[in-house]
């Protein structure tokens, strides 16, 4: 199934057997196409919003409006936050904006804010902090201004330590010129970590410097 060889998976099935059955950890776009063109989303709300998580990455942005289109509005109760909140994750990490874009638009969106906001103390990669170092490690200022235009963005002292390790100059930059008076990090753990990583030109740019007024 994960080589999209259909035709050769229904030559297996046991007589009476429908594939779509066997599709649970089969996440291929042309097997969520099928599933969708089978009406299969339109039963199973959960298995729509992680086939919309499922192929985010990739960018198909026409599948998955077609996918949220099956439950508009959105169902309630149903999981769909959390699992949009991975989506949204998954495409910072793969610098799809037009996506990101996509998602924070939706209804579910801000749902999806709300918990990564209150998920601290869950997994680090999981959390509003992490969503803003994946552009920021990319040095993508233009998704980390979207994000931060939607609200989308928790306490920046992490981020930008993750882009002084990527050595991303100007991410750095950007966060410094965001960086909020109510968060202080001390300049000599940023000056260590940029020294640590070896990142001369880090060291020598003005950006680094001027995070003196941020202690």
């Amino acid at each position: 199934m994960d080589a999209d060889d259909i035709e050769f998976c229904q030559s297996l099935m046991p007589k009476g057997a429908c594939i779509l059955d066997y599709t649970e950890y089969c996440a291929t776009p042309q097997m969520i196409k099928w599933k969708l063109d089978c009406g299969y989303f339109k039963r199973d709300k959960y298995g729509a919003v992680v086939a919309i998580r499922d192929v985010a990455a990739t960018d198909q942005l026409d599948l998955m409006n077609r996918i949220a289109s099956e439950h508009n509005p959105p169902p309630e109760d149903s999981g769909w936050p959390k699992v949009w909140g991975d989506a949204l994750a998954e495409v910072c990490m793969a610098d799809r904006l037009s996506t990101v874009q996509w998602l924070l638009k939706h209804p579910t969106g801000r749902q999806a804010i709300a918990i990564l906001r209150g998920a601290r103390s869950l997994r680090a990669d999981k959390t509003l902090s992490k969503l803003l170092s994946y552009p920021a490690e990319l040095c993508n200022v233009e998704m980390m201004q979207y994000l931060y235009d939607q609200g989308a963005v928790d306490r920046l002292g992490n981020t930008l330590l993750d882009a002084i390790r990527a050595n991303q100059v100007e991410s750095v930059k950007w966060l410094l010129q965001h960086f909020p008076d109510s968060e202080k990090i001390p300049d000599y753990a940023v000056m260590h970590e940029a020294a640590r990583r070896g990142h001369v030109n880090m060291l020598q740019s003005g950006a680094i410097r001027s995070i003196r007024r941020l202690s």
